[in-house]
């Protein structure tokens, strides 16, 4: 094996690891930002779906930006 195909492999491997880890922190953020979002018409569960949607929505999004399927 080359030592450029080595060397473009752990290039791609670390990029992949830091993607991810931003990718966490935006869900985990958007996560408790939208908790904020509180409908008092509504109960608890239906609440919870909402927030669990727009979760759900934002890392499809983000998944097709990044070339990843579920």
């Amino acid at each position: 094996m080359s030592t450029e195909l080595l060397f473009s492999r752990q290039a791609k491997k670390t990029s992949t690891g830091w993607l991810l880890g931003i990718d966490l922190i935006i869900y985990l953020a958007v996560m408790f930002l939208v908790r904020e979002i509180y409908f008092p018409d509504y109960n608890f569960i239906t609440n919870g779906l909402f927030w669990s949607f727009t979760t759900l929505i934002l890392a499809t999004i983000i998944m097709r930006f990044r070339g990843i399927t579920w």
